[in-house]
């Protein structure tokens, strides 16, 4: 019995040994929720623009990238797309951003590896990549050096939404609305999107939307002035 519990001991050093030192994740998960205009102010929108917004969704602090590219490091290749977010962390006590995403290809194997971003010059734009493909991290400088934008980052989760309310312009006595509804974090595509017809012959009058109401003030096809009195 103790011959056993000296080999899994053995092992399990073993192992520890070859892996890499930890991405210690330095981000944080906060919730957000709110509504814009606020209900009874005074608001105005130019055509195309939000009248009216309601969310609730997690967030991290992050960075996304602003431009695509391909790498080659190691044995592989760090592939990224415009738009992939990364987040703040640690690989060995220095500070880095680090992908969720697997970005770190194998010829053989394809995407399993993250890959983690430094900046060392903090002009905006990562000059150094850094990834383990097996049991410690290889750290090479980017040619060409990736630009970058730090934002928040929507956490998709199932309780997430937002709903919109757009204002798409005024003809021939008619305002014409856009509702878009998006869920479960994914802000990029709404699950629901209704187009919607008002008569207006004269202002100011009152337009309701499921428990939405709001007084509209004056439209014209540049921008509408307006009060929400209710929310969705």
């Amino acid at each position: 019995m103790l011959f056993r519990r000296l080999l899994w001991v053995t092992a399990a050093l073993a192992v520890a040994a070859c892996a890499p030192a930890p991405v210690v994740d330095q981000s944080n998960f906060s919730d957000v929720s709110g509504l814009e205009p606020s209900l009874g102010q005074q608001a105005q929108a130019p055509a195309g623009g939000r009248m009216f917004t309601v969310y609730n969704y997690w967030h991290r602090k992050g960075a996304v990238f602003t431009e695509s590219s391909r790498q080659v490091v190691g044995e592989g290749a760090v592939f990224v797309d415009a738009g992939d977010p990364v987040f703040p962390a640690t690989v060995q006590s220095d500070p880095v951003y680090c992908s969720d995403k697997l970005m770190y290809i194998d010829p053989l194997i394809g995407a399993y590896k993250r890959a983690c971003f430094s900046d060392e010059t903090g002009d905006g734009l990562f000059d150094h990549v850094r990834v383990a493909p097996e049991s410690s991290w290889i750290k090479q400088p980017l040619s060409p050096r990736l630009p970058y934008k730090t934002q928040d980052i929507v956490v998709p989760h199932g309780g997430a939404f937002r709903y919109e309310l757009i204002y798409q312009g005024f003809a021939n006595n008619t305002l014409s609305l856009r509702f878009m509804e998006y869920k479960g974090g994914d802000f990029d595509r709404p699950m629901v999107t209704l187009d919607m017809s008002y008569a207006a012959d004269t202002f100011p009058t009152t337009i309701t939307f499921r428990n939405l109401k709001a007084e509209v003030l004056a439209a014209d096809n540049h921008k509408i002035v307006y009060r929400v009195l209710s929310g969705f």
